[in-house]
């Protein structure tokens, strides 16, 4: 697992897999009862896992930039074009105006999705054009079915 020895992929296995937990309600501790997967809210590993397998989707979507299947954007001030910035609660993606790529980066999403078991949001995804036909603009739109907005026609 991307070079992660044994003994590491163990301990990260045991601290999401099990352990034990119990609610505290007006100052009252009630009975422990044992979790079986994921972190506690506000654990200091949260932040280090996520951004391992967010890792992946830049991983991703770099090797299918150079199988041809999405392209970035300004390839010219950029080696191989800008396609994705990663934030810590937002991932922002440059493709170009393509609609089969558009398609291409949707497939991959919701692989990625399948895969990580991370929940994208689509219905939060916006999508800003900035292209000369219009209806190009809603195919891709409607292909990612994401919400249009703010569309900016270049004459």
């Amino acid at each position: 697992m991307k070079g992660f020895s044994e003994k590491w992929c163990h301990w990260i296995q045991s601290f999401t897999e099990g352990g034990n937990a119990n609610i505290k309600v007006n100052d009252q501790l009630g009975f422990y009862f044992q979790t079986k997967k994921g972190l506690r809210q506000a654990d200091p590993l949260s932040p280090i896992l996520f951004n391992i397998v967010v890792d992946m989707l830049a991983i991703l979507i770099a090797r299918a930039k150079a199988d041809g299947q999405v392209e970035g954007v300004i390839p010219n001030l950029i080696e191989d074009g800008l396609s994705i910035l990663q934030y810590p609660d937002d991932t922002i993606i440059f493709m170009s105006h393509d609609a089969q790529k558009a398609v291409n980066m949707k497939f991959l999403l919701s692989t990625f999705e399948q895969v990580s078991g991370f929940k994208i949001n689509f219905h939060r995804v916006k999508y800003f054009a900035l292209a000369r036909q219009k209806t190009m603009k809603i195919f891709i739109r409607s292909c990612l079915d994401v919400l249009l907005v703010n569309i900016l026609f270049v004459t």
